[in-house]
């Protein structure tokens, strides 16, 4: 056993397969030294007090059971030692000294993949992560509905709904927000604020990327620029626009042109109708960071109309190349297009 599976497990990271994997191992003799050894070291940076006020009774035999259930399933008889039933809660899913925020998240994990939407009460900052190649729907108290692409990283801060409903994202989500008036919801992300009261709309925020962008389903958001040491921006977005925050440089870039597109990564299709070959390629970069060139005069005005669902880079790039017959050459990060002669 890669005992790196074992800690992605206790990250709430791995797939049903490897934790199924993971579960199994825990049986033998090495995979419960490792348990137990993981318990005893989690156990010296734990102030058992800090736990028990935090985390109300309830919630914390709810996640208790639905931690032992798993193990239960897959036949796993692994012991608590010493510990007692409320520390060994807390210290089956604690990983990097970051104890309570891992048991929230397994709560919220375990309720939704159960379709038991209702969550009564947040004590403590909530993480949840998807990897590569993985979406995840939230369901939180206020009826509000997340829905995560892959590789993101959403915190659903401890005082949600004490006067504001505030969420640090680091990726990319799409948002069904509950009309709250009394509590409004706002997304931090990448030096940004977006603030709603009750809309749809997806924001793209990756720490990894210069930039953020947010395109507007239903409703009206305020999109608002905070990094240090540049003049605080703020726009409005309505239904159906779209707005691109370059962060090297504090510039909102606003459109209302083919926002679906943005929304690919959750819709699996992109469509170009009538647009100009310029603004075709000003989706791409946005959405696969790969900018365009045009080596011929006249390129850059051909009309492109399309649907191509599953779309790729490199699929997208060829269905142009054959409607117009002209050709394209890529690098990592660049597509040169030009006449066919």
């Amino acid at each position: 056993m890669n005992r790196e599976l074992a800690e992605k497990y206790l990250k709430n990271l791995a797939t049903p397969g490897e934790a199924e994997e993971v579960l199994k191992w825990f049986r033998t003799p090495e995979g419960k030294k490792y348990l137990r050894n993981k318990i005893q070291d989690d156990g010296e940076e734990l102030d058992v007090t800090n736990l028990n006020n935090n985390i109300p009774e309830l919630q914390s035999n709810k996640m208790y059971r639905a931690i032992w259930s798993q193990i239960e399933e897959s036949k796993i008889t692994v012991r608590p030692y010493s510990f007692n039933k409320n520390r060994w809660a807390g210290l089956f899913l604690k990983v990097a000294a970051a104890i309570l925020v891992m048991v929230t998240a397994a709560y919220f994990t375990v309720l939704n993949e159960n379709q038991k939407p209702e969550i009564t009460e947040i004590h403590e900052p909530v993480i949840f992560q998807t990897g590569a190649a993985e979406n995840r729907t939230l369901r939180l108290s206020d009826g509000t509905t997340i829905r995560m692409n892959a590789e993101t990283e959403l915190v659903v801060s401890g005082s949600y709904l004490t006067g504001s409903r505030e969420i640090f994202l680091n990726g990319e989500a799409y948002f069904e927000v509950k009309h709250d008036p009394e509590n409004p919801f706002i997304i931090h992300s990448n030096q940004t604020s977006i603030e709603v009261l009750g809309t749809e709309f997806n924001v793209r925020s990756y720490k990894s990327q210069n930039n953020v962008q947010v395109a507007v389903v239903n409703g009206k958001v305020s999109f608002k620029n905070e990094i240090p040491g540049q003049e605080v921006n703020k726009l409005i977005l309505g239904r159906g626009q779209y707005a691109y925050l370059d962060l090297n440089n504090g510039r909102f870039d606003k459109d209302d042109v083919a926002i679906e597109n943005y929304l690919a990564w959750k819709s699996r299709m992109l469509s170009f109708e009538d647009l100009s070959l310029a603004q075709v390629c000003q989706q791409l970069f946005r959405l696969y960071e790969a900018g365009c060139s045009f080596e011929d005069d006249g390129v850059e005005s051909l009309l492109i109309t399309a649907k191509l669902s599953d779309p790729t880079l490199e699929k997208i790039s060829e269905v142009i190349a054959l409607t117009h017959n002209i050709r394209y050459e890529k690098t990592s990060k660049r597509i040169n297009w030009k006449y066919s002669y």
